[in-house]
């Protein structure tokens, strides 16, 4: 006899705009799923050159910040990093359990001599 009764106007236009808000979410989450990649295990000497030229360009660097720009994993950013420590071509300004900063040595030289 009665059966569910027909939603209102307003009700079906509140459904619409939140399916859509829902639709629009999950295609901007599928988005940036596919932007994200994959991540390069090995690193490789081109991969390296392109780290050096990121890192000359900024005043300090974090191994996160280099993963953001390069797109690696960040354990091996942090080895990247220390590596370049080793070899004198960067200089470890704080250290804690959670976070290295480093600021390459050829900007402070320049620093120095302006």
């Amino acid at each position: 006899m009665g059966g569910q009764k027909k939603p209102t106007i307003s009700a079906m236009r509140k459904r619409m705009t939140r399916e859509q808000r829902l639709e629009a979410k999950r295609k901007l989450k599928e988005e940036r799923e596919r932007e994200k990649g994959t991540y390069p295990y090995l690193l490789e000497r081109d991969v390296e050159e392109k780290a050096w030229s990121i890192i000359m360009q900024m005043k300090y660097v974090t191994p996160f910040m280099l993963t953001s720009k390069l797109r690696i994993k960040l354990s091996k950013s942090r080895d990247l990093l220390r590596k370049l420590a080793q070899e004198g071509k960067l200089e470890l300004i704080e250290k804690n359990r959670e976070l290295e900063i480093y600021r390459p040595l050829a900007i402070q030289k320049a620093l120095s001599q302006a």
